[in-house]
């Protein structure tokens, strides 16, 4: 009976080892992989364009507003067809 405890402490002491190990990013010479610094002034990045431009041959109508506005709202477009655009991207927080 003793042998068999040692046997499955040793069993989970190795899974463990592995999976420790396995949660580091490695790259094929089994070099840790340096995650993307995030630069320390993020006030000069804005999520939207404080103005918009328009080609000459796709001008601005209201219809093609409507139209964005009637898309961003519909579900519709999701893969599941059950999550609207606005449903994460809340235009209040422009």
């Amino acid at each position: 009976m003793l042998f068999r405890v040692s046997s499955t402490l040793l069993l989970l002491i190795i899974i463990s080892v592995f999976l420790i190990n396995g949660c580091n990013p490695v790259d094929k010479n089994h070099h840790q992989i340096r995650t993307k610094e995030v630069p320390d002034d993020l006030g000069q990045i804005s999520a939207l364009p404080d103005t918009c431009r328009y080609s000459a041959d796709n001008p601005y109508s209201i219809e093609k507003k409507e139209l964005g506005r009637l898309l961003f709202y519909d579900p519709i477009l999701s893969g599941r067809k059950d999550i609207a655009c606005a449903t994460c991207h809340h235009p209040e927080f422009r």
